[in-house]
């Protein structure tokens, strides 16, 4: 398994099993019952996502410009089942979000997009092109840059 895929992988299973955790909470039998065929209505970012043009090293400057360790570019799909489950549970919580908010500011990137996009790097390709190369063949995905565009 390669540097970015380990991390990746171990993200995707916390992710999975803390949405499986919080419906458990209120329903044991609800962790069993996690409907993961795609969504009939597209998926809402939240609002403290980052309105970004798109360009990497521009989004890279602004957090460094705020004090931030950096960016979060969150993959993803707009039917993906997984993904509202990491939205509408993890992003939910007050201690995810406020550390997340403080340190990061978050680019979401769909995966199957033909809009063009400029990574930290500077080369310019299409959403879909980069999440090949970044190998986040599964969604939700999460990479983090550090301020000098490092992958972390």
């Amino acid at each position: 398994m390669n540097r970015v895929a380990a991390p990746l992988t171990l993200l995707a299973l916390l992710a999975w099993l803390a949405a499986g955790t919080a419906l458990a909470a209120d329903d044991p039998d609800a962790a069993f019952e996690f409907d993961d065929f795609p969504l009939e209505n597209l998926l809402q970012y939240p609002t403290w996502f980052k309105k970004s043009f798109l360009d990497l090293r521009e989004d890279l400057e602004d957090a460094k410009a705020e004090n931030k360790q950096g960016i979060i570019v969150y993959f993803g799909q707009r039917r993906c089942a997984y993904c509202k489950m990491l939205m509408e549970v993890n992003f939910k919580l007050t201690d995810i979000v406020t550390y997340t908010r403080r340190h990061f500011d978050v680019i979401p990137i769909d995966i199957w997009s033909p809009e063009e996009m400029t990574d930290p790097a500077g080369n310019e390709m299409s959403q879909r092109q980069f999440a090949v190369r970044m190998g986040t063949n599964f969604t939700p995905s999460l990479l983090f840059y550090d301020t000098e565009g490092r992958l972390a």
